[in-house]
């Protein structure tokens, strides 16, 4: 994972720029990852939690596609742990619109120069 680390050198803007891609994409555990990202605060990203509530109400609402299948445990507890937060999200907040969802450097604001959505 090049924003954490694990196997490879941290990359911190690239690897948030290919998870971003992949949760605009659809895929749920990208989606998974930006919530908790942006709920906990980490890896540079602020601790914005209508952010993270709209990456959470895109696993739990089904918008995202899972690489394992639904019958998957861990795919399970991907939707079970997102709708757990989504629900302690929604009596604070309502979940960001999709163009305020994105991390700054993803949406090339802060001098940002990731590829996400772009050909």
């Amino acid at each position: 994972c090049l924003v954490g680390g694990r196997g490879v050198d941290a990359d911190v803007p690239q690897g948030l720029s290919l998870i971003s891609a992949a949760a605009v994409g659809g895929l749920e555990f990208a989606s998974n990852w930006l919530g908790e990202w942006f709920l906990a605060g980490q890896y540079g990203l602020p601790k914005d939690p209508s952010r993270a509530a709209y990456w959470f109400a895109k696993v739990v609402d089904g918008a995202s596609l899972s690489l394992d299948g639904a019958a998957c445990p861990r795919v399970r507890g991907h939707r079970e742990r997102a709708a757990e937060r989504l629900s302690l999200l929604s009596a604070i907040c309502t979940p960001a619109g999709p163009e305020e969802a994105l991390p700054e450097c993803i949406k090339g604001e802060a001098g940002g120069n990731h590829w996400v959505g772009r050909a």
